[in-house]
């Protein structure tokens, strides 16, 4: 599946019968016009709504060098295709990086701090972006920066393309009838991805995190 697949699919949603070959560039088609302009929106918003598993990766981290900085002792190199850092963690529980908590029954992950290079001295840091931390000999689980729709679960195809057909309703339809149809393909859209949200949480990797005995024992 490509981007252009999701764009036609949207269109089939809202009854729309034609089919775009290109939006990047854009044929000369008005479809293919707003699914130019649209689908990137789209596609981000889904992106920036949950913590997805199949735009996560798990990598170990380069020293850049031992310190102690702001009581950190490890800085490492973020890695060249990551957008956001979500946990830091030794090397030994790779690839748990998410603790239960059995009292607050929520998940939690290791402690991290991001940091960029300009926030330190440049001979120190060399304008890098640095990933500070104590835990030694890490492993780092983060989102990569490219995204292709090869990439999507089912589900979340699914819910691009109803989020996609509410935007596009609007500019196709027009009046009465394209706010109707944007609010119907909304609903079903919000529907869809409550279903790839939580598919996506059962595949996450997790244990249970300790409860000390003094804290069992107030029960």
């Amino acid at each position: 599946m490509v981007a252009v697949d999701i764009c036609n699919l949207a269109l089939s949603y809202l009854g729309d019968t034609a089919t775009v070959a290109s939006i990047d560039p854009p044929e000369g088609s008005a479809q293919a016009q707003h699914c130019a302009r649209f689908y990137p929106v789209a596609l981000n918003l889904l992106l920036e709504s949950h913590r997805w598993n199949f735009i996560t990766k798990r990598a170990y981290l380069a020293v850049v060098e031992k310190c102690y900085f702001n009581a950190w002792e490890f800085a490492y190199a973020l890695p060249s295709d990551a957008t956001n850092v979500i946990s830091v963690l030794p090397k030994a529980l790779y690839p748990v990086d998410y603790f239960r908590d059995a009292l607050a029954s929520d998940w939690w992950p290791l402690e991290f701090e991001l940091s960029r290079g300009e926030d330190f001295q440049v001979e120190v840091f060399n304008g890098q972006q640095v990933i500070l931390s104590n835990v030694c000999d890490a492993v780092a689980r983060y989102t990569v920066s490219t995204v292709q729709p090869g990439m999507f679960p089912g589900l979340f195809t699914d819910a691009l393309g109803w989020k996609l057909a509410s935007m596009l309703a609007g500019p196709l339809l027009k009046g009465d009838a394209g706010a109707a149809e944007s609010k119907r393909c909304l609903g079903m859209y919000q529907v869809v991805m409550e279903q790839a949200k939580g598919q996506d949480a059962n595949q996450r990797h997790g244990s249970e995190r300790p409860v000390p005995s003094a804290i069992r024992a107030r029960g």
